[in-house]
């Protein structure tokens, strides 16, 4: 999106999103009136406006009545009332759409979405638009809601679906809530009832236990989707069978499901039919006329309604010019300048990593280093233990730091050799294209640490060897950066040696092997899945010293991993504690009141969860030598 639509990060810690005495019952809202159902007490008399509500509220959104959801809409409905112009659109191609529409539903009423649509359940596809967190209690549709629906606000997919998951789970321990209620109209909560349940869901699992499919896109209200989630789309589009029924919503059924409506329209009709048609013909089966820009809606929403209604029109050109859809939707949005913002994650200087100097790498340890004295409690988490018991650790053969120059790796190299009784394996858990610029360590650094997001080890070792080769010889600006990731005293520097790390540690008759680790969040299931792979390769008496950037992060969280695997008898508090004692980070840490611009609290959060899973796998895998991957043992551990 352009950049108005970067807006605040909610930052509410994620504690208090899973309920907190801040949030009674981890606060819900209701739409529906308490009479509809026998589990809503009869407090729900006059409901009042909440005049302080907290942050992040869950709230009824539909009560489970049998009967169809709100702005319930099929492609082949009727005409309501009249256009603009009072010129009717064509009707060409309607009927065979294949679509539907809706605000979100409550259980019964999908089943009178089922009954309704001309198909059977198995050609039915639910397109969940929420990126809300969302679910179900019994059948009974409840979100989590803060001001203007952004309670997932600047999250990605893959941060919102295991949250979601959690937020569900953290109600599992009750069978009655206090839940808000809501006004549509105004956008308020209104004062809470109880609710009793004895079944808590996600939508994916309540749809397909009525055999019907889903797909999710996590959209933020009020705008346009990302190209990225455009792509996602038409690759799920393109993969439907002929006979397949679509069904779109959102929360209301009425902005994100109505673009969807219309991109839905144009995909099967724009060869035909012109795009102001479709706009109108979506508006009089529907309720929200994208091409309307109303004047009461001032700042970001005016200027989101703008950005819609040109994004559908970009989308009508894309499909008139690629009916194949066989170039992206971004590609084709890129080249002809309309894409969405996006933040820009690309590397922009040679960050100097540390100096060419005969001293240890910052924050080396080893198994038998001395745990540490200036323990700070603020910095650990749940589990900690200020005196973790040492079993295991004389025969861990491990090490880490942060990432070393030429002379940190000959002030290192005796330590390691005086400790190993075996083969040394250098641990390179650096994502980002890094090297060796005349003995010093260097980083080609963009934004948050992610020069190379979303490459894999292939294409990172690629743009590695490109830019390390192209700067041989040349004069290049490499600098220290300050806290505001801004270089400090930039200047020319001759570029007279370069290697790669691989060089640098072989050179050095160590053996050397790399994960290409993402900077800050928990290592991705393959990543994990490789380096399992790899230990198991390894003989017993192998040294393995585990560095990243600053040997914190990424460097603790594999040395923590490697702990759980080798004396798997031995507590997760005490694992994670002496990692931290040891000289590391505490990988169960999490903010407790993040601020907006706490961008890593959602990260450190899914560590501390996914760290725990991770012990949990350990404990029931390691008898056999972890024969099931860690990914196909998480894949059947999503329940909520």
């Amino acid at each position: 999106m352009i950049s108005f639509k970067k807006k605040t990060l909610l930052s509410v810690a994620v504690a208090v999103m899973l309920g907190s005495a801040q949030l009674p019952g981890t606060s819900w809202a209701a739409q529906a009136p308490a009479a509809v159902v026998q589990e809503v007490s009869a407090e729900a008399q006059a409901p009042a406006v909440v005049k302080n509500p907290p942050k992040l509220a869950l709230k009824i959104d539909r009560a489970d009545v049998n009967q169809l959801p709100r702005n319930f809409r099929m492609g082949s409905d009727k005409y309501v009332g009249v256009t603009k112009t009072g010129i009717m659109p064509t009707r060409k191609g309607m009927d065979t759409m294949n679509v539907s529409a809706s605000s979100c539903f409550s259980e019964k009423e999908l089943e009178a979405i089922l009954k309704k649509v001309p198909v059977k359940p198995s050609q039915f596809y639910d397109v969940d638009l929420r990126g809300e967190s969302h679910g179900y209690l019994n059948g009974t549709a409840v979100s989590w809601f803060a001001n203007h629906d952004w309670g997932n606000d600047g999250r990605t997919e893959d941060i919102i679906i295991p949250l979601e998951k959690e937020q569900l789970a953290s109600l599992k321990d009750s069978t009655v809530k206090s839940i808000y209620r809501f006004d549509d109209k105004k956008n308020v909560l209104l004062s809470p009832i109880y609710v009793n349940y004895n079944k808590v869901r996600t939508e994916e699992e309540m749809v397909k236990q009525h055999g019907a499919n889903y797909f999710r896109l996590t959209l933020q209200d009020h705008f346009r989707p990302d190209d990225p989630d455009v792509d996602k789309f038409l690759e799920f589009y393109k993969s439907l069978p002929k006979d397949a029924w679509l069904h779109y919503h959102c929360y209301a059924g009425m902005g994100r499901t109505t673009i969807f409506m219309v991109m839905h329209d144009i995909l099967k009709n724009a060869k035909d039919v012109s795009f102001d048609d479709i706009i109108q013909r979506q508006k009089l089966i529907g309720i929200v006329d994208l091409s309307e820009i109303p004047d009461k809606k001032k700042n970001y929403g005016r200027k989101a309604y703008i950005e819609r209604y040109q994004f559908v029109q970009h989308f009508y050109d894309y499909v008139k010019e690629n009916p194949d859809l066989k170039t992206p939707y971004s590609v084709w949005a890129k080249k002809n300048k309309v894409n969405s913002w996006e933040p820009d994650y690309n590397g922009y200087i040679w960050r100097l990593d540390t100096k060419d100097r005969n001293q240890l790498p910052r924050n080396f340890r080893t198994m038998n280093s001395a745990f540490r004295t200036d323990v700070n409690v603020k910095k650990t988490g749940k589990g900690f233990n200020p005196t973790p018991t040492r079993k295991g650790l004389d025969t861990l053969y491990m090490s880490g730091s942060a990432e070393f120059s030429n002379g940190e790796l000959q002030a290192m190299l005796p330590v390691l050799k005086q400790q190993a009784k075996g083969p040394i394996y250098i641990m390179d858990l650096r994502q980002e294209t890094h090297g060796v610029f005349n003995g010093n360590a260097v980083s080609w650094y963009g934004l948050r640490d992610w020069g190379n997001l979303g490459k894999n080890k292939a294409e990172v070792l690629k743009d590695e060897n490109s830019r390390l080769n192209a700067a041989r010889g040349k004069s290049l600006i490499v600098a220290e950066l300050d806290k505001d990731k801004m270089p400090i005293d930039p200047k020319p520097v001759k570029i007279e040696s370069v290697m790669t790390e691989q060089q640098l540690v072989e050179k050095n008759g160590l053996h050397y092997y790399r994960i290409a680790a993402t900077d800050h969040i928990w290592p991705s299931a393959a990543n994990i899945d490789e380096f399992i792979n790899f230990t198991r390769t390894l003989p017993a008496n192998a040294w393995l010293h585990f560095h990243c950037q600053a040997g914190a992060g990424r460097t603790t969280a594999y040395m923590a991993m490697y702990d759980m695997m080798k004396n798997p008898d031995v507590s997760l508090g005490d694992i994670l504690s002496r990692q931290y004692l040891l000289g590391g980070n505490y990988v169960a840490y999490e903010i407790a009141k993040p601020k907006p611009d706490q961008w890593k609290a959602d990260y450190y959060h899914q560590k501390a969860h996914m760290v725990e899973k991770f012990y949990q796998y350990v404990q029931e895998n390691h008898a056999d030598g972890f024969k099931t991957s860690w990914s196909q043992w998480l894949a059947a551990h999503q329940d909520i």
